[in-house]
């Protein structure tokens, strides 16, 4: 699956908002495709479990069904970036952010190969 230009840039904020910059991942951004978003909802999919106030986000923009289909984060990626941006989503606990950070970032990196 392809992904247009805008959605690459969405993702790659997106990703740097969960994860903070991360050059290699900046550097991919124009190998993102299908792949990298599954690697990221599967990674927020762990941050949902874990954090009440993405959660709350999540559910929100999606409906609490969404969440058990595939391809949600496509659906939603210019108006979670958006939310996340706009930094009225807090994280509950950074240990929920660094392991998420360690578990998905390679997934992420060798989904664009």
């Amino acid at each position: 699956m392809s992904l247009s230009n805008s959605e690459k840039e969405d993702l790659l904020k997106i990703i740097e908002v969960l994860f903070g910059h991360d050059s290699e991942i900046a550097r991919l951004k124009d190998s993102f495709s299908g792949r990298t978003v599954e690697a990221v909802e599967e990674a927020l999919e762990t941050l949902v479990r874990c954090n009440a106030n993405m959660r709350s986000l999540v559910v929100g923009l999606i409906g609490g069904a969404g969440l058990f289909v595939r391809g949600w984060l496509r659906r939603i990626l210019s108006k979670l970036r958006s939310e996340l941006e706009s930094k009225r989503i807090k994280f509950d606990g950074l240990a929920c952010k660094v392991v998420m950070a360690y578990n998905w970032r390679s997934a992420i990196i060798i989904s664009t190969h």
